[in-house]
């Protein structure tokens, strides 16, 4: 059996995942503004964020070590007739590079890098890549037990 963990913890990287640590980061500092993993979850008349993954990929580095890397987008909504609705956008997305750079991960941070921002269809929308170094541990099977031979009858 082969496991997936991160190479700084001893912590099953399959338990993790980065977008409830987005989510959770978010909920933190936007304690009043709620945050949704799906689109189903969302009351479009107050303002909401949507963390979805994007784009994901994993390619080797060494032996048994991969580079995993993510890239999610954050979108903002504020509701039809927000006042200043494209200067709190800005605001908005200057805090989420801040908010967003390094976030808490499964007892360690992950560190955000090639962020950036655009206002587009009456909405923010941020993105983020976050980058993990994962090793592949092996665990050990139990061995196949001996057979033995008495009185011409297997045991």
């Amino acid at each position: 059996m082969v496991k997936i963990i991160l190479e700084s913890e001893s912590t099953s990287y399959v338990n993790a995942s980065t977008a409830e640590a987005i989510k959770d980061t978010l909920q933190s500092k936007f304690e009043n503004i709620q945050v949704s993993l799906n689109l189903e979850d969302i009351d479009n008349s107050k303002e909401h964020f949507i963390v979805e993954q994007f784009i994901s990929s994993l390619s080797k580095d060494r032996k048994k070590v991969y580079i995993k890397n993510e890239l999610f987008l954050i979108q903002y909504f504020l509701p039809e007739g927000t006042a200043d609705r494209n200067q709190k956008y800005i605001q908005t997305g200057d805090s989420l590079y801040e908010y967003l750079e390094n976030i808490p991960f499964s007892n360690s941070v992950l560190h955000g890098n090639s962020m950036h921002y655009k206002i587009s269809d009456s909405k923010l929308v941020f993105s983020i890549m976050y980058t993990q170094r994962l090793v592949l541990q092996e665990t050990s099977s139990p061995l196949m037990g001996k057979l033995y031979q008495k009185d011409n009858i297997r045991v």
